[in-house]
């Protein structure tokens, strides 16, 4: 089984760059974060989309990227010790 992406990848598409998806890859690479340009994902109804490991978050802010980075650790952290 490959390992799980760890790169945050970034819709750098028209309408998720006109939704700040660049500023925000410069936000998360600040937080010292691994961040990726993608090309458009066809996400544009939900723009800024992106990408956490395998899944897309859509309307996305920084935020709701830690967020989902931190609930994720959490839950890793919680099979560690079960």
């Amino acid at each position: 089984m490959p390992a799980p992406r760890t790169a945050i990848g970034v819709c750098y598409g028209p309408r998720c760059s006109d939704f700040g998806s660049r500023e925000m890859a410069e936000e998360l690479k600040q937080l010292g974060l691994e961040v990726e340009a993608l090309d458009c994902q066809s996400l544009c109804p939900h723009a800024p989309a992106i990408r956490v490991t395998d899944r897309f978050i859509h309307r996305a802010t920084v935020e709701r990227v830690t967020g989902y980075l931190a609930q994720k650790a959490q839950e890793s952290q919680a099979k560690k010790q079960a």
